[in-house]
């Protein structure tokens, strides 16, 4: 067997880092299409730094007033000056436009060269239906393997704890397997594995348990919610084991505070502004303290800079308009002259404000109960000016101010209590790109205007995880979906769950267990508390989905995974690629989009059934074993061996019964 520093280990690891085009039909211009995946090229002119991708199927690269600032929507950099970009597109007419950028920082926006059409705004048209569909159906002679067992899994138990410590005495004997069931480990002692991941444990009886291995908690967060606190007399321990036994690791407290900034609460009852809810801090620590007892991290959620009425009359340091006019938030951002009602006020945050004093000086009260705060914005736009006259920050960059603010919470946080972790929630990405440098992992809450498609999700959670090395949690909303639902319907959550895990990431979707009627609740808007208690069908696909992500964890998320320049390309299929060196694996994720690849827009997909996928290997690359798993039925839900043949580079594999995701793990 290779180790993981081996030439032969390094060559299949350069391969699947390699970008790849020898699995495209070769052209010399202009787009080429493989079902309906699009690979758009461009050749750059000399002193190109950096070329954007724009068109009406990403929303112009998010551009602000014609300047493109997300890096998400680079093209990736090829030989002879040659840029490319691969989307999926669908039936009809798309206008797109290519960004270059020179050594100066100067953009320039052109039509794409290799085309002649171009619509009314001189933008390059592409008619989806003329370009020639390359993709060959892998040959009917290839066998389907045999059928997994479909004997009935063991019922699991629950790990008292969420995560344990590399080496971690563990309180059961039986077995310790890796995903693809070798075993590591076997007796009535057993302890960790030593290298971070996620394993099964099998005890004495076939129970089974997900075992997550982790230094670095921030790298494998799975996130749950509480938003109501009116009750007491709770069984919160059942609570806690509700949470564990979803696969939930981590919970952000919402809005448990009396006012905005307030952090701590100052009796046992009392009212939260501006909204009248009551609120008991008996059970708010009640709930913190079962949580962690089963090693399920607690993070406060805190509008990084907004007070409430008592507050900001006791701490009037506001930030402001242009004119120094207070901003007030109350759905949206104004001058307090035009808002009605008064939510909150926001504040000034900048360096040397009395107020920035006053919040720091609560979160060193507040990690008395916390492991962290997940610091929260109301969003805005890149180019937005921080404005509060007296401060030495007044006309600067408003994300500059706020990446100021956070790193100095960092800061303050871990000389308070070393080991407590901090993260930014952003808007649609409002800010996120220095926010890496100050934070433990990422919150990114998108509303469909900004990330309408099912390979947004996906290139989010990739871009970040890839540059800043850190786990992104993604908050949507089904209540942004058309029409307007108040919890995910079944199969789109398969969707959304399943795109954030082709990106790395997580989803945020449940919280609030329910222990008298085992029920746990999912978000539905962004107005706290509107949970809606899950159905039972849509609560097993979130624990099952939650299962297999914490079985990938090292395989493909973790701090030593990394992302594949090189992926196959299925038609109405996304997929993503990622290597890891400590496991010898490189794990290939799909998820079935169909037709739609729009998350907010309702699906329902009947299962594929047995399923041959056909692609090309990087060159020189040839797996000694495959495995496949899936989430989406029970007899999938560990992974299995599947048959395979390599034949002139193109590996074809056989899996059973393909519903929305799945993933093969090639080892060499």
């Amino acid at each position: 067997m290779w180790i993981a520093d081996s030439p032969e280990w390094e060559f299949v690891r350069r391969s699947f880092l390699q970008p790849v085009v020898e699995s495209t039909p070769q052209v010399t211009s202009g787009p080429v299409r493989l079902g309906d995946h699009v690979l758009f090229r461009f050749k750059a002119p000399e002193g190109t730094v950096a070329v954007y991708l724009a068109g009406g199927f990403n929303g112009w690269a998010g551009n602000s007033n014609g300047k493109v600032t997300n890096r998400r929507y680079s093209m990736t950099s090829g030989p002879n000056g040659e840029f490319t970009r691969w989307e999926q597109l669908g039936p009809g007419e798309w206008s797109y436009k290519f960004v270059h950028q020179d050594r100066t920082g100067k953009q320039t926006w052109v039509s794409d060269p290799a085309l002649g059409d171009l619509d009314p705004d001189g933008n390059s048209r592409l008619r989806f239906e003329s370009i020639p569909d390359s993709f060959v159906a892998p040959p009917a002679s290839f066998l389907v393997p045999r059928r997994p067992s479909r004997r009935k899994p063991p019922e699991n138990f629950l790990l008292p704890r969420a995560r344990y410590s590399p080496g971690a005495k563990l309180p059961v004997g039986g077995q310790v397997l890796e995903p693809t069931g070798r075993v590591l480990q076997s007796g009535p002692a057993l302890t960790a594995p030593k290298t971070p991941g996620g394993y099964r444990v099998l005890d004495a009886a076939g129970g089974e348990a997900i075992l997550s291995v982790a230094t670095d908690p921030a790298q494998d967060l799975r996130y749950g919610f509480y938003t109501s606190y009116q009750t007491l007399g709770a069984n919160y321990g059942k609570k806690a084991e509700m949470l564990r036994g979803a696969h939930l690791n981590a919970v952000e407290y919402y809005d448990y505070f009396p006012a905005h900034g307030r952090y701590v609460p100052p009796r046992e009852v009392y009212q939260f502004e501006p909204f009248g809810v009551t609120i008991n801090g008996l059970d708010v620590h009640s709930k913190i303290e079962s949580a962690r007892s089963m090693g399920i991290l607690n993070l406060a959620y805190v509008a990084a800079y907004a007070a409430s009425e008592s507050v900001y009359r006791a701490h009037p340091h506001p930030m402001t308009d242009e004119r120094g006019v207070p901003k007030v938030f109350n759905g949206r951002i104004l001058p307090e002259d035009q808002a009605d009602p008064k939510w909150f006020w926001l504040m000034d945050v900048g360096p040397s404000s009395p107020w920035r004093d006053h919040v720091l000086d609560e979160f060193r009260r507040a990690l008395a109960y916390f492991d962290g705060f997940a610091l929260d914005t109301y969003g805005d736009q890149d180019d937005t000016k921080f404005f509060a006259p007296k401060s030495p920050a007044n006309g600067q960059l408003l994300k500059d101010v706020l990446q100021g603010f956070v790193s100095e919470v960092g800061r303050v946080s871990r000389r308070t209590k070393p080991g407590s972790i901090l993260c930014f929630n952003s808007v649609n990405e409002f800010g996120i790109g220095s926010m890496a440098e100050v934070t433990d992992f990422l919150f990114l809450e998108l509303w469909r205007e900004h990330s309408p498609r099912l390979a947004d999700l996906v290139d989010i959670g990739s871009y970040h995880r890839d540059r800043d090395g850190q786990r992104v949690i993604l908050k949507l909303y089904p209540a942004d979906m058309e029409p307007a639902q108040k919890l995910w319907p079944t199969q789109t959550l398969r969707r959304v769950m399943g795109a954030a895990m082709l990106g790395g990431a997580s989803l945020m979707a449940a919280g609030e267990p329910d222990e008298t009627k085992g029920q746990m609740h999912g978000l539905q808007s962004l107005y706290y508390p509107d949970h809606q208690p899950m159905p039972r069908d849509t609560f097993e696909v979130l624990k099952a989905y939650n299962r297999h992500d914490a079985l990938l964890y090292g395989l493909t998320h973790g701090a030593d995974v990394q992302n594949s320049d090189w992926a196959p390309r299925i038609p109405e299929f996304l997929s993503t690629a990622r290597v890891s060196p400590t496991r010898r694996t490189v794990a290939i994720q799909l998820l079935r989009t169909g037709p739609e690849p729009r998350w907010y827009r309702p699906v329902e997909s009947p299962p594929l059934g047995d399923r041959v996928f056909r692609f090309d290997l990087p060159p020189g690359v040839q797996p000694k074993e495959i495995f496949y798993a899936s989430p989406d039925l029970a007899e999938t839900s560990n992974f299995a061996q599947c048959r395979f043949r390599i034949v002139d580079r193109v590996l074809e594999v056989a899996v059973p019964k393909f519903h929305t995701y799945g993933t093969l793990l090639l080892q060499f």
